[in-house]
């Protein structure tokens, strides 16, 4: 069974390209047969006939870890903070704060200040980042038969 990995990000014109990004990134890095990446905003991850917010509740209860992708579109969304929050009360998951387009880590308001955060406009950060997930799904590269090419962000 894949370890899952829930990406919170807005669902915003700029940030769901990102979020996939990200997403492809870490699966190139990670492994398809070793992790599943739950992005809402990718069809994939939310089948038509779900109810959203129970679908949300659902991947973040069922995830390992969880990225919660922050720019100046999700710094300030309810949803976003609900599902970091979700992610930062459940001591068996790794939560990892990432910034991107413009948002710095020293910008941050103080709820998302309680760890270390990861800038994606810093290659050794973005890999920090993979490196992280990787060792907590415990998985080694492995892009065969995954159907996507690893994009850099």
């Amino acid at each position: 069974m894949a370890t899952k990995v829930f990406i919170a990000h807005a669902e915003s014109e700029q940030d769901k390209p990102l979020a996939g990004e990200l997403k492809n990134y870490l699966v190139g890095q990670i492994g398809c047969q070793k992790t599943e990446i739950f992005v809402s905003s990718d069809h994939s991850s939310i089948k038509s006939y779900q109810e959203f917010p129970h679908a949300i509740k659902m991947a973040v209860q069922e995830a390992r870890a969880v990225v919660v992708l922050l720019t100046p579109d999700s710094l300030w969304r309810n949803w976003v903070h609900f599902e970091a929050g979700g992610a930062y009360f459940a001591p068996d998951k790794l939560l990892i704060v990432a910034t991107a387009r413009g948002i710095s880590p020293n910008s941050l308001p103080n709820n998302f200040l309680f760890q270390s955060v990861r800038d994606l406009s810093v290659a050794d950060d973005i890999q920090q980042l993979a490196g992280d997930l990787k060792q907590r799904v415990d998985a080694t590269p492995n892009t065969a038969n995954c159907g996507v090419t690893p994009t850099h962000l």
